[in-house]
């Protein structure tokens, strides 16, 4: 049976390797310019759908748009917000698979490729956004 000071001893040693891998994953100077790159396209992903949903009001949104068809989404400009939603879940799971793939030894390479994946996912999210705006205020 475990004790309540050994889950404390398991929890604190949990901890001090959580640290640890976190300031050594941080230490790399790329690591630190891709998360300044993705936070800053996070941001301002959540600040235009939230500016476009404001503007939009409680009318309804066009929210697709078909070449061969025209118009065939129409709805609640707050289901736009699927868009920062998913580019911030991809982000995050990036950086879990950085701290499970912390000790491979080709850790730099799966962490230039899964950021620039994160930075990739997060252009064409933000790419996504610019015919909804067109299409509602043009």
């Amino acid at each position: 049976m475990l004790g309540l000071s050994k889950i404390y001893h398991i929890a604190d040693l949990f901890r001090d390797k959580f640290i640890y891998s976190l300031s050594e994953i941080f230490s790399l100077l790329f690591i630190k310019i891709y998360l300044v790159i993705l936070v800053l396209q996070n941001l301002s992903i959540w600040i235009f759908v939230w500016l476009f949903a404001h503007r939009v009001g409680s009318s309804l949104a066009v929210l697709h748009f078909s070449v061969d068809f025209g118009i065939d989404l129409v709805g609640d400009a707050r289901k736009l917000f699927i868009i920062p939603v998913l580019s911030l879940f991809v982000s995050a799971l990036n950086f879990c698979l950085l701290f499970i793939f912390f000790r491979d030894r080709n850790f730099k390479f799966l962490a230039y490729a899964l950021l620039s994946t994160a930075v990739l996912v997060n252009l064409f999210m933000s790419l996504a956004l610019g015919p909804i705006y067109l299409m509602n205020f043009r």
